[in-house]
């Protein structure tokens, strides 16, 4: 089903009242900077890219920093500032592996690798 939603009712659905949260690489992200090109600027994201059958479903979703998004791309596995990070489904996922954010109500998550810098 496609998702239909404003940006600003995407922030609630993910951090409620909040003026500023983190996205899952730790980028400070603010209410207000929704496309402001600034630092603070944020994007909605398809976890599972649309490239690799990714949908559009809130359960597919995330908010990124922009510049988190930009450096994510279209990868299922991507290196942002030295940390490597991979797309798994959330039930394959080992809690101490899920990068910053609450994955909880989430089909796909972004989990952090160790010691692997393997991209695709």
């Amino acid at each position: 089903m496609e998702v239909k939603m404003t940006a600003d009712n995407f922030w609630k659905n993910e951090f409620g009242n909040k003026i500023v949260a983190t996205d899952f690489d730790g980028k400070e992200i603010r209410r207000k900077d929704f496309g402001t090109h600034s630092p603070y600027d944020w994007d909605v994201d398809h976890i599972l890219p649309k490239s690799k059958n990714g949908q559009n479903e809130i359960v597919n979703f995330q908010i990124v920093n922009r510049l988190t998004n930009d450096q994510k791309g279209e990868k299922t596995t991507f290196t942002i500032n030295n940390v490597t990070y991979q797309v798994k489904k959330t039930r394959n996922a080992n809690i101490d592996e899920l990068a910053a954010y609450d994955y909880s109500q989430k089909k796909y998550c972004i989990v952090t690798l160790e010691g692997r810098n393997a991209e695709n």
